[in-house]
């Protein structure tokens, strides 16, 4: 995702106005790639980034020395101390905070900034849209899609993104900006003749990552196929199955096998189709804590 980000925001990794920051958080930090980048730009400052997940962590030796990565799981309270950060950059939580954590972890986000600091958040909404209204709510791609984000509720909240504002405000922020920003499912025409070659890097990602989104749903559908095949009969997944199998598993429950199949190929049918103009939408927010806030938890 931080490529397919850095030609969304033409590799801008800080949207707000900060110079010289002295500690930055990230949270979720994934890869690390956006971590080790901000880390080489601003050498002078504490980078700290928080993920759950120690497995995909990027080696050592890619690691600047001004880099600190944890494991910390961010549904819990965050344990640093009040007005500490300078920014903090939340990016694709959705998938990863709970739905009944969202405000707090707002909370805790703008208790750890300093007065004056700043949270960007960078969030898709991965409702299948029509930038030209041509894909209706009876095409397969937009059933898969309300599907695909109902499957993940009630444990995560995918349509976060467009609640993120007004959470903020109420969490003590001032709105500074947002941006909407289209992720074209497919090639879309410029009107010209010369292709802009932004929109097929873009094109590319988002194809992979809609098709990749859809393939899952359909290893998942085989698995949950009793022995013999019999469409729409299920067994219980085993121990190991991660959360989201189960979650895309149950998305399959009101539908036979065959049905499900013929949804998933028209969904990626109309995924390629560059007539329906189709796209999820990212969001990209930042917001300033203008206020101190002490840690309720210290004397």
């Amino acid at each position: 995702m931080h490529y397919l980000f850095s030609i969304v925001f033409e590799n801008s990794l800080i949207f707000p106005p900060i110079t010289r920051p002295r500690r930055i958080l990230e949270c979720g930090f994934g890869t690390g790639d956006w971590a080790i980048e901000v880390a080489q730009q601003h050498p002078s400052c504490e980078v700290v980034g928080i993920d759950i997940c120690p497995h995909i962590w990027p080696d050592e030796a890619q690691t600047p020395p001004n880099l600190n990565l944890q494991v910390d799981d961010l549904n819990g309270r965050f344990t640093f101390p009040s007005n500490h950060f300078d920014l903090v950059h939340s990016q694709m939580m959705a998938g990863g905070i709970h739905s009944n954590r969202w405000r707090d972890y707002l909370r805790d986000i703008h208790r750890v900034l300093r007065p004056g600091g700043w949270v960007q958040t960078v969030e898709i909404y991965f409702n299948a849209q029509s930038d030209n209204g041509t894909l209706t709510q009876n095409h397969a791609l937009r059933r898969w899609s309300r599907r695909y984000l109902d499957s993940m509720q009630p444990y995560k909240d995918p349509r976060a993104p467009l609640q993120m504002q007004s959470w903020m405000q109420s969490a003590g922020f001032d709105s500074v900006e947002t941006q909407m920003i289209p992720l074209p499912t497919c090639g879309w025409s410029n009107g010209t003749e010369s292709p802009d070659t932004r929109l097929q890097i873009i094109d590319a990602n988002q194809r992979c990552k809609i098709h990749g989104n859809i393939r899952s749903a359909w290893q998942t559908e085989r698995t949950t196929l009793s022995n013999d095949g019999v469409p729409g009969v299920s067994f219980e997944q085993p121990p190991q199955a991660s959360v989201r199998e189960k979650q895309l598993t149950a998305l399959l429950y009101s539908m036979t096998s065959q049905e499900f199949q013929v949804l998933v190929a028209q969904a990626r049918s109309e995924a390629d189709n560059p007539e329906f103009r189709g796209a999820s939408v990212v969001e990209a927010n930042h917001f300033l804590a203008n206020r101190f806030i002490a840690d309720p938890g210290e004397p």
